[in-house]
């Protein structure tokens, strides 16, 4: 699986308090060329323990081998020397990873950590971008971000990139309230005609920062 530098990764930006009481410890096996289960959804506090059955591995975060944020959040080796590794995740978000050799063999996994429930979320500080449903999709799609706590209103700007980093569209510019949002691309670029199939950025900017998560769409 390749993915290329503008294709950004990765926004944990919610942070959580800890909720011990509650926290959870979930086994994703390597199994040949493949973590299982390769998606897995879990609470925020909660950690994952990856246990290695063979071979050379790693468990790295990011989306493919060119993201510049590879490995900025866990990078540990998997082999008969460190058979287990393990990361409490304490912020809301999907959470993209790999094995650095094995990538582009497909051995890729994510976590998706959502809010536990019954526990206070404290309001995120940075943008957050949940990711699009579905995904791949033709033509329509479903972004759903969250806006920084930063006022009443908040400057908002989501927009679609292609990989080149060309603006192919903007979906949102104005100010919107702090919590979670959602906007719909129906595939067109700005002039109305039907952009090409592909993987595209999708970028959130607010309070002076940014995310970006990836998107693909099949004709």
């Amino acid at each position: 699986m390749r993915t290329r530098p503008l294709l950004l990764s990765l926004a944990l930006a919610a942070l959580l308090p800890a909720t011990s009481a509650h926290a959870t410890v979930h086994v994703v096996n390597q199994t040949g060329l493949s973590f299982v289960p390769a998606n897995l959804t879990i609470a925020g506090g909660d950690t994952v323990r990856w246990v290695w059955s063979a071979g050379i591995h790693t468990v790295t975060n990011g989306t493919g081998l060119t993201d510049p944020g590879l490995g900025t959040l866990f990078d540990a080796s998997l082999t008969t020397t460190s058979r287990t590794f393990q990361f409490r995740f304490t912020a809301t978000g999907v959470v993209p990873y790999l094995c650095r050799p094995h990538a582009t063999l497909g051995m890729v996994g994510t976590v998706t950590v959502r809010a536990p429930t019954g526990v206070d979320v404290t309001p995120a500080t940075a943008p957050v971008i949940f990711g699009n449903t579905p995904n791949p999709f033709n033509p329509n799609t479903r972004i759903e971000f969250i806006v920084p706590a930063l006022g009443e209103r908040v400057a908002v700007r989501l927009q679609v990139l292609d990989a080149r980093g060309r603006v192919v569209r903007t979906l949102v510019c104005g100010d919107l309230a702090p919590g979670r949002q959602s906007a719909v691309w129906d595939g067109r670029e700005e002039g109305g005609r039907f952009a090409a199939s592909g993987v595209y950025a999708c970028r959130l900017q607010a309070g002076g920062r940014a995310t970006v998560r990836t998107m693909t769409l099949i004709k």
